[in-house]
């Protein structure tokens, strides 16, 4: 696609990150082109370049003329992003590059019906723009690049810490001030399904939920987005309990990939007696009402829809099944669970019931616990452990990530702080890898000082130039601000 950010400023920053959006290969699982990419652009400065088995990238850049006696430091971003899609949209993110578009008023980037890489590629872009500079004064540089963020954090927990020497960590990755930031468990239920034919006589019905804004899990919590498959387990459960329609379910899915991201659509097919059909249609028209209400703010394109079959589904999940998956999904916590004690208009706590699958026998429902505090975290983890165990549901933790303890009163926070004194400290709303870092790295400490996205992990995901700017902007001085370190 053509460069579209021509007259706009930092065009370092702008023309990193168009090149990185170019690039294929970004997704978790698969990061070895953007990775390679990372390699070729450092070695094409002249500078020093390890790539590790995991794909892990460590460029170093020596200190600026002045910066010598400087303590070395870690920027870090992360190299995998969310890859989804607006519905209906088909993008081969392995091959195909993101299409960018730049609104009418030339400050907004967001891409064309798919998420836009700026997790944490804007943080890359302003990393790689100061590696390339000639005239932005800094000392020693390591510019961390992990992969596997956006799932289990492979990258940061296999990385080469015998690499690094630098006590200071600085994160594009979490926004401008943040000294600390949430842990995260993330875990699957498999709930197993018993099929049987359907009953003579029933007719289909699919429901679908969609229109949903999604978005990041923790960072958007406090926004309390609405969950395609938390929505529309209410409308099923209202069917049964309430309206009394005798239903299976046929198959249930909704989320996509991840459960770091609010499901932004679902659909459930139902069997039952051809009688109880308006009274389905009506339901669903009814809870369309509710939620067009409840979700007037945070979600306000949310649409509920029904399509009626008069042939019976090939086979349904028997009456036990449907049951026990209907409450199983009614009582898991989701949403937020607490609010930070320290930080106005910021989670504690949170539970994203994020994506439910008909894998092979069973139904597979992937679930994200978020917390500020350890205590919390196995606390939600105990509750979703005692459901499962009662309920006779398998349970496998898929990654336990450590949050980043909050340090406001460190020796990075007092440097780092006046750049950032007309707004407050900030605690990062995601699962960032500084625990980890910290972990493996005795004696140092961290600060978030990247950009500012709104909505990552979905489709809607964009940032403003005019923000961004103000943003590199306050990194340059933190860079500068080391030599008094």
């Amino acid at each position: 696609m053509d460069y579209i950010f021509n007259g706009l400023e930092p065009q370092s920053v702008l023309r990193c990150f168009y090149d990185l959006s170019q690039v294929t290969c970004r997704r978790a699982d698969n990061t070895q082109g953007i990775s390679d990419y990372l390699v070729k652009f450092g070695r094409d400065l002249g500078l020093e370049v390890f790539q590790d088995e995991t794909t892990n990238v460590i460029i170093y850049k020596p200190a600026t003329p002045g910066y010598e006696k400087a303590p070395s430091v870690m920027v870090a971003a992360h190299m995998d992003m969310i890859c989804a899609t607006d519905p209906g949209v088909e993008h081969d993110f392995e091959k195909e590059p993101l299409e960018l578009m730049l609104d009418a008023d030339r400050d907004i980037i967001h891409a064309n019906g798919t998420t836009l890489g700026a997790d944490c590629g804007l943080g890359m872009a302003f990393i790689l723009a100061v590696l390339e500079s000639k005239d932005i004064p800094h000392p020693a540089l390591e510019a961390v690049f992990t992969t596997n963020e956006e799932t289990d954090m492979k990258g940061a927990w296999k990385l080469h810490y015998d690499k690094l020497k630098s006590k200071i960590i600085l994160s594009t990755d979490a926004t401008r001030l943040s000294l600390g930031g949430a842990g995260e468990l993330e875990m699957e239920l498999l709930q197993d399904r018993n099929m049987t034919p359907a009953r003579p006589g029933d007719v289909t019905a699919a429901l679908s939920i969609g229109g949903l804004m999604g978005g990041h899990s923790g960072k958007n919590a406090f926004a309390e987005r609405g969950n395609a498959n938390t929505l529309l387990v209410r409308v099923l459960s209202d069917l049964q309990k309430k309206k009394k329609v005798p239903f299976r379910i046929a198959s249930f899915v909704g989320g996509a990939e991840t459960a770091c991201a609010y499901a932004r659509d679902a659909q459930c097919v139902l069997s039952f007696p051809a009688e109880w059909a308006e009274t389905v249609v009506n339901a669903v028209q009814e809870w369309q009402g509710v939620y067009s209400s409840e979700l007037a703010v945070p979600d306000p394109d949310v649409k509920l829809s029904v399509t009626l079959w008069d042939a019976p589904a090939a086979e349904t999940c028997d009456d036990g099944t449907t049951e026990k998956f209907l409450t199983l999904m009614t009582i898991l916590p989701d949403g937020l669970c607490s609010l930070h004690k320290y930080f106005e208009h910021k989670y504690e706590s949170c539970v994203n019931v994020g994506v439910v699958e008909m894998a092979q026998g069973a139904f597979r429902v992937v679930v994200c616990i978020r917390s500020a505090l350890a205590a919390k975290k196995y606390f939600q983890f105990d509750k979703i452990q005692r459901i499962c165990e009662l309920m006779g549901v398998r349970l496998n933790i898929l990654h336990d990530l450590p949050q980043w303890e909050y340090c406001g009163n460190g020796r990075v926070a007092q440097v780092v702080g006046p750049i950032y004194a007309d707004m407050e400290p900030n605690v990062a709303q995601g699962t960032c890898e500084q625990g980890i870092f910290l972990m493996h790295m005795p004696g140092a400490e961290a600060a978030g000082v990247g950009p500012v996205v709104e909505s990552p992990h979905s489709p809607r995901e964009h940032f403003s130039v005019k923000v961004m700017a103000d943003d590199y902007a306050r990194f340059l001085k933190v860079l500068a601000a080391m030599k008094d370190y």
